[in-house]
């Protein structure tokens, strides 16, 4: 016969006691488990998150230095020309001044200005098609870099802008209508640069103009005022995160078939 079980009271248990605490003892051990579980699973989602924000920092990083390769390579062959133009890395802006374009008040181009335009049209022929979309007529065999396929040309702003002399309302006339000629010449000059698309098949260029509304330089002098009036082509990379996520997905199952 077997001894009957004391709690610690030194009280007898009963059956029913004794299979209540077996219970309580099973469903205490299942909640640890699924706690764990939960643990496990949080860390690991916090890791994956980890991993997929770094590449998208990473290819981040990599878009910007693609767009300063390609705002350099448009300066070298207008450099070549003889076309001084300024590169504003950090904003992706390639800037020609005023005085290379227009007359003083004017939203004609001169013939100057128009010779520039076209000279440029022939860099952005000869570049642009490299890092965007590939379109009917674009000559891609002169392309000296290897981009990434979740990078490429989202649009390019031609943005027009003029010192703070005068009412707001006329610069602002003034740097849209001086915009608008910029482009229009350059499309007129462009066999391909212009017709390009981005990855959702809109085009590429559009057009804006700020007025004073966004100087390079807040000095008086009339040299500082002179560094305000001009034209800047403003490039914009996009990245497109699906696919910056969908290799990674593609590493991380080549890794789990390896092991």
């Amino acid at each position: 016969m077997a001894s009957p079980d004391i709690n610690e009271l030194g009280l007898v248990r009963s059956a029913r006691e004794e299979t209540e605490e077996s219970y309580f003892v099973s469903m205490t051990d299942i909640m640890v488990g699924l706690l764990f579980i939960f643990i496990i699973m949080l860390m690991a989602f916090g890791l994956m998150l980890k991993i997929e924000t770094e590449d998208l920092r990473q290819t981040q990083e990599t878009a910007d230095s693609v767009r300063t390769q390609m705002l350099r390579d448009i300066e070298n062959q207008l450099r070549e020309v003889g076309i001084r133009v300024i590169v504003r890395e950090e904003n992706g802006v390639l800037q020609l001044p005023d005085e290379i374009l227009f007359a003083s008040d004017e939203a004609v181009l001169s013939p100057e200005g128009a010779e520039a335009i076209t000279q440029l049209s022939l860099a952005l022929d000869a570049i642009l098609p490299c890092y965007s979309r590939a379109s009917p007529g674009a000559d891609l065999v002169g392309c000296r870099v290897e981009i990434p396929d979740a990078i490429r040309l989202e649009a390019v702003f031609v943005e027009g802008h003029t010192d703070s002399d005068g009412p707001q309302g006329y610069n602002w006339d003034l740097s849209a209508r001086r915009a608008i000629n910029t482009f229009i010449e350059l499309d007129g000059a462009s066999r391909v640069a212009t017709k390009l698309s981005n990855d959702d098949g809109q085009f590429l260029f559009s057009i804006s103009g700020y007025g004073e509304n966004r100087p390079v330089n807040v000095g008086q002098t009339e040299e500082e005022k002179g560094q305000n009036r001009r034209i800047d082509l403003r490039f914009v990379m996009g990245v497109s995160h699906s696919q910056v996520l969908e290799g990674e997905r593609r590493q991380s199952n080549t890794v789990q078939l390896e092991l």
